[in-house]
């Protein structure tokens, strides 16, 4: 984190009076959680990108047909800044695609020199150390750059089948795509949709500048550099087009005649040999699933040992709560439930003397916990205060450090990254982690199960949504947690070969539990779905 009387000072280098909606507010974002100020602007007066509109005719369609998103609509920068601000005009000395600021710049900023230098314009910049600039001059790059350098963001991830986007922020050198990382994320790619794609990678990637500004003093090189790619040929966009309709035909047969057979099953393994053995179909059983209900998931265990899960009957949209026990599935009924909100992913957690239940319910409006009797029915209810405007996916509770931390997606950007809130008591306000979102990848966000205990460390259970939804789960240890720092790495990963899943998994002293899925074959499957 950056500490210090004083707010940090930034120098903005733009082309344009505008700037992209995603740099805009990645700007504002950080700024309302790190003291920052941009009392300097760099105004570069001769941008020009050479463009051969022959060769690259096609891209230049495929840009303004899918590549134009909400988060690429040009914004206004000049309420960024305060009166005191000061603008520098120039002219840059241009070298093919590469730019230089001009010495007298250089000597103009070392009057009062930034903190750091933020690149929102201009083409590629050489010698960006000659900036005046404590922490150097940062950029974004829609890539990882141990494999895709260069341009268009997200055109070659797509072609070459990768499942993910990584951004970065990066301290520009004269290597292209090259610089020290000071922040890094990944994000989801929707085979399908290019469009869907890059919104994924603009709006998820703009929370890595605040990021970026609170780790200026920790930044890492990348272990090794990929290929520098440039704009698609014609005929690699037809190609690429081509690529995505078979992937949309794909998709709607898919959703139109299969449908996901869910399934909830037991084995008697510890955590200690789970960690040490990921086959937990061995010995496993398979909970018979009630011929009414369309599936049953998301299990956890309860204190007397029976499974509570989400239930959908057949013909409905709507989840449901279940307790498991002795084979029997009972329907969780209480006043406090809506069987006409969907309600899923009924996590479980002791607090005090009480067991509790924190399921998703995002459908339902303000999030709230739930107290359970001996009966495993709801007897109260406690509505989590500081969360009454959030739209919470897959929630859990941990009690760590005299804190209890609540982390969970958001809707709308829950496969691809994790929030964490924190209050010492469940009565009173939860407060956002300073560094939210914790988790930015479609590998590790979305939560896969309670938070456990083992050999003196804190473990996630993580879905693995880059590719298929919910398929295998990555066990993540949690290193370090305060209301400014989470820090967590990957332990180990769970994956089925016989199925897809694992995508929930709860431990008991000797059960563990969990759930899996097959795609089978149901002509009338569209029935229940929304295709468009």
């Amino acid at each position: 984190m950056i500490h210090g009387p004083e707010p940090l000072r930034i120098c903005l280098i733009v082309d344009s009076d505008c700037i992209s909606k995603w740099e805009h507010d990645a700007i504002v974002y950080a700024a309302s959680r790190v003291d920052i100020k941009i009392d300097s602007v760099l105004f570069c007066t001769n941008h020009f990108l050479y463009r051969n509109y022959f060769k690259h005719f096609l891209y230049f369609v495929l840009n303004i047909l899918t590549m134009r998103n909400k988060w690429t609509k040009q914004t206004g920068w000049g309420h960024l800044i305060s009166d005191k601000s000061r603008i520098r005009r120039f002219r840059s000395e241009n070298d093919g695609s590469w730019q230089s600021i001009p010495n007298e710049v250089s000597i103009w900023m070392e009057s009062n020199p930034p903190d750091v230098v933020l690149k929102f314009g201009m083409n590629l910049l050489r010698n960006p150390q000659n900036l005046p600039s404590k922490f150097g001059v940062l950029s974004f790059h829609h890539g990882d750059p141990e494999k895709f350098r260069g341009r268009p963001a997200g055109f070659y991830e797509i072609k070459f089948n990768e499942t993910e986007i990584g951004v970065i922020v990066q301290k520009l050198t004269n290597s292209l795509d090259g610089g020290e990382i000071v922040s890094s994320g990944a994000f989801k790619i929707h085979k399908h949709s290019y469009k869907r794609s890059l919104e994924n990678a603009y709006g998820g990637g703009r929370y890595l500048l605040l990021k970026a500004l609170s780790n200026l003093g920790h930044s890492q090189t990348s272990a090794s550099l990929g290929k520098v790619y440039s704009l698609p040929t014609n005929l690699q966009v037809i190609g690429f087009c081509f690529n995505l309709f078979f992937s949309k035909v794909k998709r709607l047969a898919e959703a139109s005649f299969f449908r996901k057979k869910w399934s909830i099953s037991t084995t008697n393994m510890s955590i200690n040999a789970v960690m040490k053995d990921s086959d937990l179909f061995s010995n496993s059983s398979t909970l018979r699933t009630p011929r009414h209900l369309a599936f049953a998931a998301d299990p956890f265990l309860l204190n007397d040992g029976s499974i509570i899960c989400e239930v959908v009957e057949k013909g409905s949209k709507v989840g449901n709560l279940a307790v498991v026990k002795n084979g029997a599935y009972e329907i969780v009924d209480s006043p406090a439930l809506d069987t006409t909100k969907h309600i899923s992913f009924p996590f479980v957690s002791n607090i005090g003397q009480s067991q509790f239940l924190l399921p998703e319910m995002a459908s339902y409006g303000q999030q709230k916990l739930f107290e359970m009797g001996r009966d495993n029915q709801i007897i109260g209810s406690i509505p989590l205060l500081g969360l009454e405007n959030e739209t919470l996916i897959d929630p859990v509770i941990t009690w760590q450090d005299s804190a209890y931390w609540l982390f969970a997606g958001r809707l709308g950007s829950d496969l691809d990254c994790l929030f964490l809130w924190s209050t010492k008591s469940i009565y009173e306000p939860f407060v956002e982690h300073k560094l939210n979102p914790i988790v930015c990848s479609p590998r590790f966000a979305r939560n896969a199960g309670a938070i456990f205990g083992h050999n003196g460390h804190l473990f996630r259970p993580a879905q693995n949504c880059a590719d298929n939804y919910g398929d295998g789960i990555s066990i993540m240890r949690i290193e370090m947690i305060t209301p400014h720092v989470y820090v967590e790495t990957l332990e180990k990963t769970i994956k089925f070969d016989r199925s897809f899943g694992p995508h929930t998994i709860n431990f008991s002293e000797k059960i563990t539990v969990f759930d899996h899925y097959k795609k089978v074959f149901d002509p009338l499957a569209w029935k229940s779905k929304k295709l468009f």
